[in-house]
């Protein structure tokens, strides 16, 4: 695969669009225009630009205000012209954007008999890759380009689209994989899945003003989100109970709804209805592994009501291969690879959380998503009290802390363990 990035500039009412691979047309038709960009495609290439928005602006300027709302509404919108249809659809990740062209073309063959000719051609955004930076040229984003496609082979990833690092990473890897999802788990335990999705809120506060004057030193999980998911457990091996009551151990992590008592602000846990810090009493929900930090260091309390539970018939751990490798190839010189591998990791329990519309993403399984972001809290928990550093803590965001105190703790990376950065 090799990358073919693309640019448009306005001449007059009409719109030019050239290519590196030497592709140049220009129309102030926005059928035609599109169409000649689909057919420009070439084989074993990825087509990107630099800048979706300064790409498509020059073209949307040609399209019909239906069809340019439609887009803004996240919608196909269908483009009339001498084709059956044409159609663009636009999709947005977290970092950048792609848009897609796709049409299909009637063509005569011999008096009422006729061809039909489909095409496409997806477009994604370079510039999510990289540090800021001005535009560089045709030729240069073309080399970057193919710089992120041998990086991601480098990583044993090959690349047929640039859309994000997860998508790569989900087309090469987690697709591969047997992931239990909503979709394939039994439908009696959909509550569990939106009282798992009412707990996951990441933890991000502010404490007390940095001080200019007061040295300040900053600890984090190494690879929190990435080692948190390494430690899931295959829930196709397991069976997933209701009870109205905490039951006897054996279960290995359960989702609880119920009358939550908050007793300090320096806390995971936040108000439902406000999503700020809040002592007091509400009716909430909380998973087994918070409950009992929280308890062990007397930061809050609950009345359970109702929960379900989790007992394992076979302990297997699906992702814990994938993200141990994944941090492995952050070992490396390469600024760009360190950062598809930390993207890929992270945004795989992004995709556990996607939501399109009314629509569930494919990986959904809301279990799962709370299950990570609630043992990263109960870490930075755990960390904070067990270092007293209650009087001293100047901030909590998501996976790390500043404080005011230097502690003994190392430098050095390693795998779900705690560094001063």
């Amino acid at each position: 695969m090799r990358a073919t990035a693309y640019r448009t500039s306005k001449e007059g009412k009409r719109v030019r669009v050239v290519n590196s691979a030497g592709f140049d047309y220009a129309s102030d038709d926005a059928a035609n225009l599109l169409t000649a960009i689909v057919e420009s495609k070439q084989t074993d290439t990825i087509a990107i630009v630099w800048d979706t928005k300064t790409f498509w602006q020059p073209i949307f300027e040609l399209l019909p205000a239906a069809a340019v709302a439609k887009l803004a509404d996240g919608k196909a919108g269908k483009i009339p012209g001498q084709l059956l249809w044409l159609r663009l659809w636009w999709g947005i990740t977290r970092h950048g954007r792609v848009i897609g062209i796709r049409y299909v073309k009637r063509e005569a063959v011999k008096g009422n008999i006729y061809s039909e000719k489909r095409a496409e051609l997806e477009i994604s955004e370079l510039k999510q890759y990289y540090d800021p930076r001005d535009a560089p040229d045709l030729v240069e984003t073309a080399k970057l380009g193919d710089e992120v496609i041998n990086t991601l082979a480098n990583m044993g990833l090959q690349a047929t689209t640039l859309v994000s690092a997860i998508a790569v990473y989900k087309e090469c890897v987690l697709d591969k994989l047997a992931i239990p999802t909503i979709y394939n788990m039994p439908e009696d335990t959909w509550d569990a899945h939106e009282m798992a999705y009412n707990t996951i809120n990441e933890w991000v506060a502010n404490y007390k003003p940095q001080d200019e004057q007061t040295p300040v030193f900053t600890y984090d999980l190494s690879g929190a989100y990435g080692s948190a998911l390494s430690e899931l457990p295959n829930l196709k091996y397991a069976e997933i109970k209701r009870s109205s009551e905490i039951p006897a151990p054996g279960f290995v992590w359960g989702v609880m709804y119920g009358i939550i008592h908050n007793k300090t602000l320096l806390s995971p846990l936040v108000n439902p209805e406000t999503s700020r810090p809040y002592c007091g009493y509400w009716q909430g929900t909380m998973s087994t592994d918070l409950y009992a930090c929280l308890r062990q260091w007397d930061i809050a309390d609950m009345e359970i009501k109702d929960g379900w539970y989790i007992y394992l018939k076979r302990l297997a751990k699906p992702f814990d291969y994938s993200m141990r490798r994944l941090y492995s190839l952050r070992e490396t010189d390469s600024v760009l690879q360190n950062n598809l591998a930390k993207a890929a990791s992270v945004a795989t329990w992004g995709k556990m959380l996607e939501v399109h519309g009314e629509d569930y993403g494919q990986m959904f399984n809301a279990i799962y998503g709370s299950m990570v972001v609630n043992a990263v809290k109960v870490k930075l928990t755990d960390f904070i009290y067990s270092h007293k550093l209650q009087d001293e803590l100047i901030s909590v965001n998501v996976d790390g802390i500043k404080t005011t105190r230097d502690l003994d703790i190392s430098t050095e990376r390693k795998f779900g363990e705690w560094r001063k950065t």
